[in-house]
């Protein structure tokens, strides 16, 4: 598979196979809720995108002949505070751990349910000190490894995941929510206070939202939200189906909340048809198919070094269609806000039908995964420096 040319990156309008939408409304009012304020600082609208040009700097091409490279169910990409990549290959039950010039390190974890074991791991991320931490959604818990992946520690969850993110201090926050099958179902912000040894705390997060999650996955398999810490600790929030940032501080308290207003993409008649067999499936009445995309946000990613946010949407995209009726974006944008909310740079990110997922960034290179849906090649692990102005 070639390698994207400057300008030319990737990005799949949804994963549509696993869209569903329901309508929660939340209206408790108790102690540990918090609501979101009325007030949110909208970017400016008349900023127009400019054209996006990407350097490849690194590539691991997917190899089933290598037994280090044979990926199956690639769920996230992060890297470390000296570049090093730790690929959760969940299908595999391991993470694999790259150097920042693409050599293998180590593998990390097994198939069990013993200490340290993976049995479907999920979601993975990095401290500041090397520790891995690890959800896994068939075992319903956290493990804590070492950099060589010695089992520290394991945290037990007892509600669904919709994402995860540790700072840098080994503060680990999880957003939380009850089996989404009736109206007035709450999110719960969750933070495992690392000087507490990872004592829970938390609240209850009060807003108006759909949500989004995996038509005939687990129970446990939500796909809610995208989420990041910053280099002071705070914790950005997004959920997939509207374009609101919130923005918490280090001890999970809603400090501010900032946005762009987005041209909604029309819904794809593939996704329609998807979502009416998952209404006769539910069979709940106040089920919905809504008119546009329901999913406008595809990642939140935070630079630590840069200390910049950087939010991929697809929004009001053209699309193609693969002969499945699957459809795919051809055309994807990225916003670059500074940690205060203020937005600074749009980019238009052309993506010749390559299906992408972004998932990490450092230091301006965006670690991503990209593949065709039109032939059978392997997809690449890619890292993609974001070229500034001149370069």
């Amino acid at each position: 598979m070639s390698s994207p040319s400057f300008g030319k990156c990737y990005k799949a309008i949804i994963s549509v196979s696993t869209l569903c939408l329901l309508m929660i409304s939340c209206s408790d009012n108790k102690k540990n809720e918090q609501k979101v304020p009325v007030t949110v600082k909208y970017a400016d609208e008349k900023m127009e995108p400019k054209e996006a040009r990407f350097q490849v700097d690194l590539e691991i091409e997917e190899d089933d002949s290598d037994p280090h490279r044979g990926f199956h169910r690639v769920y996230e990409v992060k890297s470390d505070k000296d570049g090093n990549l730790y690929i959760l290959d969940s299908g595999n039950h391991r993470i694999l751990k790259f150097s920042s010039q693409g050599q293998f390190l180590a593998e990390i974890g097994k198939r069990g349910r013993g200490p340290g074991e993976l049995e479907g791991p999920r979601f993975v991320d990095i401290d500041s000190s090397g520790k891995i931490y690890v959800y896994d959604v068939s075992l319903r818990r956290i493990s804590i490894l070492s950099n060589a992946g010695e089992h520290l520690n394991s945290i037990p969850i007892d509600l669904p995941v919709g994402d995860m993110a540790v700072s840098d201090e080994g503060n680990i926050f999880l957003l939380l929510r009850e089996m989404l099958k009736r109206k007035g179902t709450p999110a719960y912000l969750w933070r495992y206070a690392k000087e507490n040894n990872y004592e829970k705390t938390g609240r209850k997060l009060l807003w108006t939202q759909d949500i989004i999650y995996a038509i005939g996955s687990a129970p446990g398999n939500l796909a809610v939200s995208t989420m990041a810490t910053g280099p002071g600790g705070e914790l950005f929030i997004c959920f997939f189906n509207e374009y609101l940032v919130r923005k918490f501080s280090p001890e999970g308290h809603l400090l501010t909340s900032f946005s762009r207003r987005v041209k909604k993409q029309k819904l794809h008649e593939f996704v329609r048809k998807e979502l009416e067999k998952a209404k006769t499936e539910l069979r709940d009445p106040s089920f919905k198919i809504p008119e546009f995309n329901p999913e406008v946000v595809g990642r939140l990613l935070v630079d630590q070094k840069e200390k910049k946010i950087y939010i991929h949407t697809h929004e009001g995209a053209e699309c193609a269609s693969l002969s499945n009726g699957i459809p795919v974006s051809l055309c994807t944008y990225i916003d670059r806000f500074d940690l205060q909310g203020n937005l600074e740079e749009r980019f238009k990110v052309g993506t010749e039908g390559l299906i992408y997922s972004l998932w990490d960034i450092e230091d301006g290179k965006i670690f991503a995964m990209i593949y065709s849906p039109w032939d059978n090649e392997a997809p690449q692990i890619m890292r993609l420096l974001l070229l500034k102005n001149g370069e």
